[in-house]
């Protein structure tokens, strides 16, 4: 994410010295987790502070007045941590909420939505190719059109288990909508999403409410300190907290694949959920049908298309890694190639072709002139500095990886393999 990494400048800011060495440190440890970092949650809690301190009864004209000062906190807190994508897709979505009652209007969510994406791609093109821009808008479409539907289920009739519920129902919202897109990104799905967010988000919400007054009452000596010793506290047990989640046992299952087809498929059916109460019912029911029956005979198909024998290899700036699939059983051959290259270039391609997490080692052969010679069922490859001989008779043919997609390339009695390229033989 493009926020993954950031420290909240709000918990460090002002006067620094009152925190703990150890808090800076823990949070630099866990960079990593979005929860921790800043992100729309954050500008969220703040504009939620900013609402909560204006004053309920006020003219038209100090009302807006507050509801400006309300913005400029706002973009103020993006500029304080650094104008991060991810603070600033939060800082326009809240900032036009809070126009709208400016102009005694209440405008749409979707058009809300709609053109602070708008606005953001023509700023920076490249946008969309983010993910974190496509996760954030995602899960807000997904609190706004499934969260209202999940929350109707079950009214609790005490205020802490409703706020428990609905906090429920808008993680679950946001992880129902997002993690098609995130299995095709990263092939992980998280377990623990609900229980972490049911006890972090709470708890980040207790830290921001505590870091606002640091920032203006910091500089008084003895107040000062003890806001910052009681915020430290806090951002270690959260840390703590955080970091026991991550050691629950069976806490994500990893290695899952989606296409974009699948994808496509999930959110129609997504759709067809939320359309529930609009539409008839009995067509709903049928498009679900067709959708589903759709969804299983194309992982059929693909699966059934998939190449069986197979030779890839990648090529890296470190070094060659060959992956050779025969009669469904892996052989991997290694170069040099650092464990960083193979998780970045090799292991979605492996996800992808649901092929095993752990190969067996391809055994060579070093001749006297430096060739490198392997055998395996009948195949033979030969390979010396950058040139590559693939001898087969049952050769299909060979292809490159371009643009996205495997490309058909005349066979040839030596391959030269390009650096960061990938080649594929059938056979």
């Amino acid at each position: 994410m493009s926020s993954f990494g950031r420290l909240p400048w709000l918990f460090c800011w002002g006067e620094k010295k009152r925190l703990d060495p150890s808090v800076r440190e823990s949070y630099a440890q866990a960079g990593v987790l979005h929860i921790l970092a800043v992100s729309g949650l954050h500008v969220g809690i703040i504009y939620m502070i900013f609402i909560f301190l204006k004053p309920l009864k006020l003219s038209k004209n100090k009302a807006k007045v507050c509801l400006l000062i309300v913005i400029i906190g706002i973009w103020g807190y993006a500029l304080l941590t650094g104008m991060s994508p991810s603070i600033v897709r939060a800082a326009i979505i809240f900032t036009l909420l809070t126009l709208g009652p400016m102009r005694e209007c209440k405008p749409s969510i979707y058009n809300i939505l709609a053109f602070s994406a708008m606005l953001t791609i023509v700023v920076n093109p490249d946008v969309i190719h983010q993910v974190g821009f496509q996760l954030s808008y995602l899960s807000v479409l997904g609190i706004v059109l499934i969260q209202p539907l999940l929350v109707r289920i079950w009214i609790p009739k005490r205020r802490v288990v409703k706020y428990f519920w609905q906090l429920s129902t808008v993680s679950f919202a946001a992880q129902l909508v997002t993690f098609p897109l995130s299995v095709y990104y990263f092939h992980v799905f998280p377990t623990y999403f609900l229980t972490g967010n049911l006890l972090i988000i709470p708890l980040v919400f207790l830290i921001m409410n505590v870091s606002v007054p640091l920032l203006f009452l910091g500089w008084i000596p003895v107040l000062g300190d003890m806001i910052g010793w009681l915020l430290s506290k806090l951002i270690l047990f959260q840390n703590w907290l955080t970091f026991l989640i991550q050691t629950i046992s069976a806490g994500k299952i990893d290695r899952l694949t989606f296409d974009f087809v699948q994808i496509l498929v999930i959110w129609l059916l997504l759709l067809v959920i939320v359309s529930w109460e609009l539409g008839s019912k009995k067509k709903l029911i049928r498009i679900a049908f067709l959708l589903l029956t759709f969804g299983l005979f194309y992982s059929i198909y693909m699966e059934a298309s998939r190449p069986v024998n197979q030779l890839v290899t990648y090529v890296g700036k470190s070094g060659r890694l060959f992956d050779l699939v025969i009669d469904c059983k892996l052989y991997f051959w290694n170069t040099g190639m650092t464990a960083s290259e193979v998780s970045f270039m090799i292991d979605a391609n492996r996800i992808q072709n649901h092929w095993p997490q752990i190969p067996e080692i391809l055994h060579s052969i070093l001749s006297s002139n430096n060739e490198v010679e392997w055998w395996v069922s009948g195949l033979k490859a030969i390979m010396k500095e950058d040139l590559l001989q693939f001898d087969s008779p049952s050769l299909i043919r060979m292809e490159v990886w371009q643009q996205g997609t495997w490309k058909t390339i005349s066979n040839r009695a030596f391959l030269k393999m390009e650096p960061d390229e990938a080649y594929r033989f059938l056979f």
